[in-house]
Formats: structure tokens, C-alpha cells, sequence
């Protein structure tokens, strides 16, 4: 039975570096995204975003999953460490790998998010500059509307 739960703890353990894989993809391509701010496109970088999601998710659950299955089998190899001694082995060389890809992923957030946000001051100060320009576009017509000037005519002068 035990060895059942190892197994299941293990199979746990590589499907949860394969979501961090895949979250680790999805921040290189939000940081290609990034780069290329005159084609960027949101849709894409939602896209992104879902997916990332979607394996965030899985990872909650397989935490859930490995915890659980944890406490079935923690008092016998507290009580008999030596008889699983490969399966633990196996267990703490993907846990470290799993910290590894943990902290690339973490790094990688921390990067597109200030890639984002600088994308976004600057489409902002893009749009207030937009919106000055209008504004400036306004004021001038409203002033040469109340002006009441004459605008240049023609006269003939014959009769």
C-alpha cells in the first residue's frame, strides 16, 4: 500500500514539473510579446495568461493530491526510512528541480510584469498625448468660431 502511495506521490511530482514547464514557456512567450511592442497583441497575451492559468491550477491541485497522499504514508517512513530509501531519494532530487523551475518561473513573472508595465505607462502617456492634441484641436476651433472673423472674400468691384 505504501509503495502504492510513493509511486502516486512520484507520478505527482513529474506532472508538476511538467506544469512548471509549460508555465516557464508561456513567460518566454509573454516576454517575445513584450519585445515587440509595435505588434503587440492583447488577445495573444491573454492567451498566455489562460494557459498559464490552467497549469496553475493543475499545480494547486497536485499539491493538494501530494499532501494528502503524504499523511497515508508519513508515519511509516518516519517508523522505516531505510526500507524506501531510492523512492525517497528519487522524491527529494524532482522536489529539487521543482524549486529550481519554481524560482526560473518566479524570476520570469517578476520580469514580464515590469516588461508590462512599462508597456502600459506608455501606451498611457501615448494616449494623453492623443488626448492633449484633441483637446488642442477643440480649443483651437471653439476660439475661431467665437472669433467672429471675416474670412477673406472676394468682391467685384465693376458695377
Amino acid at each position: 500500500m505504501t509503495n502504492t502511495y510513493l509511486k502516486m506521490m512520484d507520478e505527482s511530482l513529474d506532472q508538476k514539473i511538467e506544469a512548471l514547464k509549460l508555465i516557464e514557456e508561456q513567460n518566454e512567450i509573454q516576454k517575445e510579446l513584450l519585445q515587440d511592442t509595435e505588434n503587440f497583441s492583447f488577445n495573444s497575451f491573454d492567451k498566455t495568461i489562460n494557459a498559464k492559468r490552467k497549469q496553475i491550477n493543475a499545480i494547486v491541485k497536485l499539491n493538494d493530491g501530494f499532501d494528502s497522499l503524504y499523511k497515508h504514508v508519513k508515519e511509516e517512513l518516519d517508523s522505516n526510512p531505510g526500507g524506501y530509501r531510492e523512492e525517497i531519494k528519487t522524491m527529494q532530487e524532482k522536489i529539487k528541480l521543482i524549486t529550481e523551475l519554481s524560482g526560473r518561473v518566479e524570476a520570469g513573472e517578476h520580469r514580464n510584469k515590469a516588461s508590462i508595465d512599462r508597456f502600459i505607462a506608455e501606451k498611457k502617456a501615448e494616449y494623453k498625448d492623443g488626448q492633449r492634441s484633441v483637446k488642442a484641436a477643440m480649443d483651437y476651433y471653439k476660439t475661431m468660431s467665437r472669433s467672429g472673423a471675416i474670412m477673406p472674400q472676394y468682391m467685384d468691384k465693376k458695377k
